[in-house]
């Protein structure tokens, strides 16, 4: 749910309107932006490693939950290590995380919607 919810839409307002057709999904519209902003920090790179690494697990396990992608991205997750209980606990934890990371650049004004990056008073 997490990476459908993506609003494209709303991203493609933050992207150039000459560059918005070079993405395929709200994960990489969201991660042009935060590199745009100059958000694409450490906080703002492994949020996007997240996502990314959520979609992979979505795709090769909702469907397959076997072969060689699943088995490297459920051990990325330890899913053969922990129970599956923790697994999900780990995961809603880091989507919190990305959540409220993303409720404080948006409440902070740093996307400021003319493509560079805020400045600071």
């Amino acid at each position: 749910i997490l990476v459908d919810s993506l609003n494209e839409r709303q991203l493609n307002e933050l992207i150039p309107p000459d560059k918005r057709n070079d993405f395929k999904g709200g994960i990489s519209r969201l991660e042009f932006v935060l590199r745009q902003y100059g958000l694409l920090d450490g906080d703002g790179h492994q949020h996007i490693a997240f996502l990314r690494a959520l979609q992979r697990l979505r795709s090769t396990g909702s469907a397959h939950r076997k072969g060689q992608g699943y088995r490297k991205i459920a051990a990325e997750f330890g899913v053969e290590s922990a129970t599956l209980r923790d697994v999900f606990a780990d995961i809603l934890g880091q989507a919190m995380r990305l959540l409220d990371y993303l409720i404080e650049v948006v409440g902070s004004g740093r996307l400021n919607g003319n493509g560079l990056p805020t400045e600071s008073p």
